[in-house]
Parts: C-alpha cells; structure tokens; sequence
C-alpha cells in the first residue's frame, strides 16, 4: 500500500476515537492538529517529497510509515478508526501510559499491541473502506494469499496463526468458522499443516463497540 493509497483510506474513516482522545490527555500531548486523523493526512500527504522533516528517502509504503511514526495516540487512532478489537485499543493504551513520556517508547509499546498486520488485516476485512477492487490491491491482501514475490512474505503457520487469532478477536469464533470452517480454523491456531486457501468473499460485521 503505498501512501497516496493509505491517504485515501484515511480520508474515508470516521474523524473521533474514545480510546485516541483518551491516551491524548493522559500523556498530555499537544496536538497542532485538530485531529489526529488530520495528522495522518498531514503526514502521509507529504511523502511525495521531502517534506518539512527533509526526508532523505520519501519512497516507503503504508507499513514502513506506520513502524516510524512516533506519535502514540496517531497510531492508536488509525486501529480505532479501522474498527480494531476493544481489548486490542486497551491493551495499547495501557501499554502506551506504561511506557513513560518518551514519545519513541510510547509508539513502540502501542506497536507490540497493534502491529502492522492487525492493521493491515483490519484493512483488508471491510468492504465499507475499501471497494473489493481496491481491497486486491493492497498489500493486506496480497499477503493473506500468499504472494511472496512482491512482498517478500512467506505465509508461515505462524502468520497464518496471527491473522487468525486477530479474526478471532474482532469477529468472533462462530464468524470464522462459518467463513473457514471449523477445521481449518483448529489446525490454524495449532500451528498444523494446512492446505493453501485463498481468503474468502468478506462477509465479517464487526462488534459495536
């Protein structure tokens, strides 16, 4: 996904986050922006160029973007916004207050919590952000199938594990194994040998929160 793509995305999720506007004041952080969803777009909009940091290389994708950012309560707002699990934006949070008023230790901690592929698996698992056109496009999705040419990603049992314990989390037992079958989601989660499946038509609703 590159950062045109990720702006385009950003620009279609909702602006406020409880658990965002929450990790804001408990670390006492002020923001020049009036959100933090104008903060990404801020942010990513100037990754054509150097931009005002003087970039010295501005030809990254959405995940490098994400794995440098140093600001916590941006990263946590883009997992909420995507509609990420409730028990994932709260283990972020506690994560980000524990880890002190540095902002570098802040944003890691909050990575250990949401990392890029809940992120990423987050954005391949709606069609209300993304078209399904758009959604085949993505590196989120490329990776869920496997292709490991352009992106270097080996679908090992332990990928698989982590996409599927994060389904798991957001939708639900009975969700997935309506979608993959209860088999094949056991054999997932215990690291068995699977049979290569390409990633189901989305059906997912997610969990009011």
């Amino acid at each position: 996904m590159t950062p045109s793509d990720l702006r385009r995305l950003i620009l279609k999720l909702p602006k406020e986050g409880r658990y965002t506007a929450k990790l804001e004041k408990a670390i006492g952080l002020k923001n020049q922006y009036r959100s933090q969803k104008d903060h990404w777009l801020g942010w990513v909009g100037e990754y054509d160029g150097p931009g005002a940091y003087g970039r010295g290389n501005w030809n990254r994708d959405a995940e490098y973007i994400y794995n440098h950012i140093q600001c916590a309560p941006m990263l946590l707002w883009l997992g909420e916004a995507l509609g990420v699990s409730e028990l994932a934006l709260q283990k972020a949070y506690r994560a980000a207050i524990a880890a002190g008023k540095n902002y570098a230790r802040q944003s890691a901690a909050l990575r250990k919590e949401i990392p890029w592929i809940v992120i990423a698996a987050a954005i391949n698992s709606s069609d209300y952000f993304m078209s399904k056109k758009e959604r085949r496009q993505t590196d989120a999705y490329k990776k869920q199938v496997g292709s490991r040419i352009n992106f270097r990603t080996e679908e090992t049992p332990e990928f698989k594990k982590d996409v599927m314990e994060y389904i798991l989390d957001t939708f639900g037992r009975q969700i997935a194994d309506g979608t993959f079958g209860k088999k094949y989601v056991d054999d997932v989660l215990n690291l068995r040998p699977v049979k290569k499946r390409h990633v189901p038509k989305c059906r997912w609703k997610k969990k009011k929160q």
